[in-house]
């Protein structure tokens, strides 16, 4: 399942879709863009964060 551009960024199209919704600082292409900066640790520690919090908001609204 591909979602278009605009719907990328759209939580509810995902959750529609059964598809987990990862936040910007948590995707591949935002870690990947980063590597060469001296605090890669430190964006790796918040995309960890920052899914975490998703997953935590995902599993919330399914048991409501």
């Amino acid at each position: 399942m591909w979602l278009a551009a605009d719907e990328a960024e759209d939580r509810d199209a995902h959750r529609a879709e059964g598809v987990f919704w990862v936040p910007k600082e948590g995707r591949w292409s935002y870690l990947q863009a980063n590597t060469k900066q001296p605090t890669i640790w430190k964006i790796v520690d918040d995309a960890m964060d920052a899914i975490e919090r998703a997953l935590f908001t995902a599993i919330y609204a399914l048991l409501k």
